[in-house]
């Protein structure tokens, strides 16, 4: 059996580089600071920035340098392939915190030319600051993605897990197989705001190729989440096997099914 669990920050799929955020790029965006909760910002995370103007510089970058620095300037790593222009750009707001503030969230999508034939994603999270500027809280969200047939995706929602009052980000990596789409790998992970940080709170494996010979032996994963707050967490994992050729699957599959509390005292959820 094929059980991968996460409960723990964990590092990117790919590396994306140095996520130190460059000189603020616009002025800043308005921020009541009412709606701001208090907490503190190191300073190479302050951003000053106005998301719109920001957007339409990166949509017109002329070439790799000018994209690279724009989105350096959100505290974003830079995409390893000559597409200068992202694919989709999109600003979304998100209610991470249990204050008014409204978090933003930045997501740009490359898609490398037909003869690199990766992709790659780009996120920041950011939070207000009294003052008008942003806290980039992380650009973790984000991955690079090897040659497929078809681009990776990242697929952000959102989600009350632990607090009906905050909201998590439910992070889906997608990377597709799509003439054989056995062989996609999907991976979710729950990442929740703690002050002027990302904190991966839960992660688990949807779908793996587990072995590529004859049988073929692909990892399943499931959850359910039900209860009050915090929610509780029901994970199934189950390794399916597909006999194929000469190869026979030598005994059935067990599913395992694992139980998961919140865990104040470390901020992520663990078995019971």
């Amino acid at each position: 059996m094929l059980l991968v669990l996460s409960f723990a920050c964990q590092k990117p799929e790919k590396p994306q580089g140095d996520p130190t955020p460059a000189p603020s790029v616009s002025p800043s965006m308005s921020v009541s600071e009412s709606s701001v909760d208090s907490f503190t910002c190191p300073a190479g995370k302050s951003i000053a920035v106005q998301l719109d103007a920001w957007k339409l510089r990166l949509e017109s970058a002329p070439d790799e340098a000018e994209r690279d620095e724009t989105l350096r300037g959100l505290g974003m790593p830079p995409v390893r392939c000559a597409a200068v222009k992202p694919a989709s750009v999109e600003l979304g707001t998100a209610g991470l915190t249990d204050s008014k503030e409204i978090t933003r969230v930045v997501l740009a999508r490359y898609e490398c030319p037909p003869s690199d034939r990766r992709s790659a994603t780009r996120v920041q999270v950011l939070r207000p600051l009294a003052d008008g500027r942003f806290c980039a809280l992380g650009s973790e969200l984000g991955a690079d993605f090897p040659a497929r047939d078809c681009p990776g995706r990242i697929e952000l929602t959102y989600e009350n897990l632990v607090s009906p009052a905050e909201k998590v980000v439910r992070r889906v990596y997608r990377e597709p197989h799509c003439a054989t789409p056995s062989a996609t790998v999907t991976k979710t992970s729950f990442f929740r705001v703690e002050g002027a940080r990302l904190t991966e709170i839960f992660t688990f494996d949807e779908s793996t190729p587990a072995v590529t010979k004859p049988p073929v032996y692909t990892h399943e994963g499931s959850i359910v989440i039900d209860g009050g707050y915090p929610k509780v967490i029901t994970y199934t994992s189950n390794d399916r096997c597909a006999p194929v050729g000469l190869g026979s699957c030598k005994k059935a599959a067990v599913p395992i099914v694992t139980t998961l509390m919140w865990d104040a005292a470390t901020g992520v959820y663990r078995p019971k």
